[in-house]
């Protein structure tokens, strides 16, 4: 008799864990409202969530990529925008300089503002972004043009992110490619010839540059297009990224979010199965203390 007491004793312990482990699951479930917290519960379920999980992760990398390549590109398209009315500045003011009227302190005048305007093309060749360089290839610490007469001191060099598992994105414009291109000088170079023909009243020198800046203009407004691109393409790869993450999200939360009403239905069950078993745990006891008075 005491043989099966013990297995009716080991039966009950069993019997308790169980419906004390169900009752466990549900309570988690009602508080924290998810249905899956590992293995446990649901094997494929927690498996497919680990790797909806890992691709939101991967996802989140490339959203942060893409939020960085945005914000450069913005500001790059932001300083070539003034970098195009500078120049235009330019042909204006030697336009003006054609004038058969202009008497020498007019043409100072307009060969200074023309020198001003050269500092500012200066200034924003060398414009910073988040402490570095945009115009400087890869070799982002490095001031691009030091002075007015300073040649090129970056790379050639163009700086790609990847924006997601397949595709990457250029996102800068080495200054040389903006500020020479194949032309003969810099622009510089032209700003510093146009202010000295219209002080010695060239006009055909004049015309010259205007020309010249003409093509400096043609060339940083199709430079400046390129940048729009890249600024566009990155922006539907976030949005589509964006969309994705929220998908991923929807999925993860259909796999291991809780029914709240089965959640409850599952607890009052399981508290009632162990109600049950403590019970029967006294029933057994009561016997097998009978049994041993008698």
């Amino acid at each position: 008799m005491r043989v099966v007491a013990t297995m009716q004793y080991r039966n009950l312990l069993d019997d308790l864990a169980q419906q004390k482990e169900r009752m466990d699951i549900a309570q988690r479930q009602i508080s924290t409202g998810l249905r899956v917290f590992g293995l446990k519960e649901d094997p494929l379920a927690a498996g497919e969530i680990s790797n909806l999980e890992a691709q939101e992760a991967l996802v989140d990398r490339f959203i942060h990529t893409a939020d960085n390549a945005v914000a450069k590109l913005n500001y790059t398209d932001a300083v070539f925008s003034q970098l195009l009315n500078i120049v235009t500045s330019a042909m204006t003011t030697g336009a003006a300089a054609l004038n058969l009227n202009t008497d020498p302190a007019s043409r100072q005048a307009l060969a200074d503002r023309v020198a001003a305007l050269r500092e500012e093309v200066l200034a924003n060749a060398n414009a910073k972004h988040q402490g570095s360089y945009i115009f400087s290839g890869t070799a982002t610490l490095t001031q691009p043009y030091p002075t007015s007469a300073s040649a090129y001191q970056g790379d050639p060099n163009a700086i790609y992110v990847r924006a997601d598992e397949t595709t990457v994105v250029q996102t800068n414009i080495p200054g040389d490619q903006i500020f020479q291109g194949t032309d003969p000088l810099n622009v510089f170079e032209y700003f510093t010839d146009l202010q000295a023909d219209i002080l010695a009243n060239d006009t055909v020198g004049i015309n010259q540059n205007i020309q010249a800046l003409q093509g400096v203009f043609d060339r940083m407004n199709a430079l400046h297009t390129v940048v729009g691109n890249a600024t566009s393409q990155v922006n539907m790869i976030k949005e589509r990224l964006g969309s994705g993450k929220l998908e991923n999200q929807t999925l993860q939360s259909k796999l291991g979010s809780a029914n709240l009403a089965e959640a409850i239905t599952d607890m009052t069950l399981a508290q009632t199965g162990l109600e049950a078993t403590l019970q029967s745990g006294a029933q057994i006891a009561r016997l097998s203390l009978i049994d041993f008075l008698s």
